[in-house]
């Protein structure tokens, strides 16, 4: 076989073909060898699930993929879903530990998937993403624990009010349309008139709360299921020798409790209150009461009343429960309080409540995005809830 080259004309042997393909072979190895090409990343996909009725959404949504790496580095990915309710993410840039979770959005309701740990040695599991039909009917939903903390730093009460709102139903509640904000909203809840300094816990007014002049309301809808969504605020109110704390809301409360922090002395007396005893916690003793469940709009009226003044021994401890109250840890270190059978903090839940707190200090210094301390304080509370189980 003769062929051109340079102007000369080179006969090639089948063995000439043989040596000049082994040559290039080794040189195209070689180089691999030395220069690693990359993988373009890791593909992933998920699935996009009717959780109302198992039938297809018959239309595209976004997706956008989030990525939390061990050193608190974020990454987000965007993609579409086809028409099947499937969706890939491609070239996506993971290293074992990452933290990964995927959002859409579904009428005006936004949903995750289950969080997944990324290990280079498994195969990643397909993410699925449970969306569900919406409904303005408020008839499924119920507050299945309700907490009010009550705590006295010199002549004020700062009460804090926790909520585990459940749904019972298929549909989420998305609530009403509210003119005066413009937005559906779902809870409102009404303060004292004596309130003052209102804190929340995590997104506060004009983000997910918002105030309508004599109560303030949610804009959070709430999907089917226990306890999937959460409220935590505290206020404070004048106080002198005593008052009634009346509170009431529009839905059954099936499990109520108080705590009152043993250094207020007060006590607290009231119409299906009965005590409990004391809890010992990392924080020191605090007082315990439990209440029948309370109807719809039933109200729930609590005398406080001063029991002894305040040792001036302890007002070391009069300064830590006062901040304790106005961190956002409190809402976990009661939440174990009222929910723990033990009645204690799980062993290891101490340094994540503190995380849990810087991680509200920084959204609340705008240190941090929405998104990512939404899901950051999230994958803390799993930890915290993992230890309790054990």
């Amino acid at each position: 076989m003769w062929t051109g080259y340079g102007g000369k004309e080179i006969k090639v042997t089948k063995k000439t073909g043989i040596f000049w393909f082994i040559s290039i072979t080794i040189l195209i190895l070689g180089t691999a060898w030395v220069f690693p090409l990359g993988d373009g990343g890791i593909s992933i996909t998920g699935e996009i699930i009717n959780g109302t009725n198992g039938l297809s959404l018959n239309e595209q949504l976004y997706v956008s993929l989030t990525v939390y790496s061990e050193d608190s580095e974020v990454r987000t990915y965007e993609t579409a879903s086809d028409t099947k309710d499937f969706f890939t993410f491609t070239e996506v840039d993971l290293i074992t530990g990452d933290l990964i979770v995927a959002q859409t959005e579904y009428l005006g309701v936004t949903y995750f998937s289950d969080e997944v740990v990324y290990d280079q040695n498994q195969d990643l599991p397909e993410l699925e993403i449970v969306v569900f039909e919406a409904t303005t009917n408020p008839e499924s939903i119920g507050i299945s624990q309700y907490d009010i903390l009550i705590n006295r730093v010199g002549d004020q009460l700062r009460i804090g009010e926790y909520y585990l709102i459940s749904n019972q139903g298929e549909l989420t509640w998305i609530g009403e349309m509210n003119p005066q904000i413009d937005q559906f909203t779902t809870l409102e809840f009404n303060l004292p008139v004596t309130a003052q300094n209102l804190w929340f816990s995590g997104e506060g007014l004009d983000e997910r709360y918002f105030n309508t002049g004599h109560s303030f309301v949610d804009t959070k809808p709430i999907p089917p299921g226990d306890g999937t969504v959460e409220v935590f605020f505290s206020y404070e109110i004048p106080f002198t020798d005593s008052l009634q704390l009346i509170r009431k809301n529009a839905f059954s409360s099936d499990e109520v409790e108080i705590m009152v922090s043993e250094s207020s002395a007060v006590t607290i007396t009231g119409e299906k209150i009965q005590p409990e005893g004391t809890i010992e916690t990392d924080l020191g003793t605090a007082f315990a009461f439990s209440v029948d469940p309370i109807k719809p709009n039933e109200s729930l009226t609590i005398t406080i009343a001063d029991d002894m003044a305040i040792s001036k021994s302890f007002p070391f401890m009069e300064v830590l429960f006062g901040m304790i109250l106005l961190s956002a840890a409190t809402t976990s270190i009661f939440w174990f309080w009222h929910r723990s059978d033990k009645k204690v903090l799980p062993d290891g839940a101490g340094p994540l409540l503190e995380n849990i707190a810087e991680l509200d200090h920084d959204y609340q210094n705008n240190q941090i995005s929405k998104l990512s301390y939404q899901r950051q304080r999230e994958a803390l509370m799993e930890e915290i809830k993992h230890l309790e189980s054990n």
